[in-house]
């Protein structure tokens, strides 16, 4: 995503367009800023991919994260990789894999 104008596109894109058989799905916009329609049409997504082995999501602030993570498939995850700003443009990344 490089523009918000186009948030609620990507969001329906996200929530109604993704295959279920989807293994690697990477979230990020050229401006460091995922929305608010963006985010909601991932949380819709997310529970339909049972096969998601990759998921990266670089966002701006650490709202609906939570949500995000409890959304994330219990099994067969191998890579999960996150990055946010925490408050006063602190960056914070995490990377958890089970790659070898």
């Amino acid at each position: 995503m490089t523009d918000p104008s186009i948030d609620e596109l990507v969001g329906d894109l996200l929530a109604h367009h993704l295959p279920p058989t989807l293994v690697e799905l990477k979230v990020r916009s050229y401006n460091d800023c995922i929305g608010k329609a963006a985010l909601a049409g991932l949380w819709i997504a997310l529970p339909k991919l049972p096969n998601l082995q990759v998921f990266q999501l670089v966002k701006c602030s650490a709202i609906g994260v939570d949500l995000v993570a409890a959304l994330l498939p219990r099994t067969g995850l191998h890579e999960l990789y996150l990055s946010l700003r925490m408050g006063n443009d602190q960056e914070r990344r995490a990377l958890v894999s089970s790659r070898k």
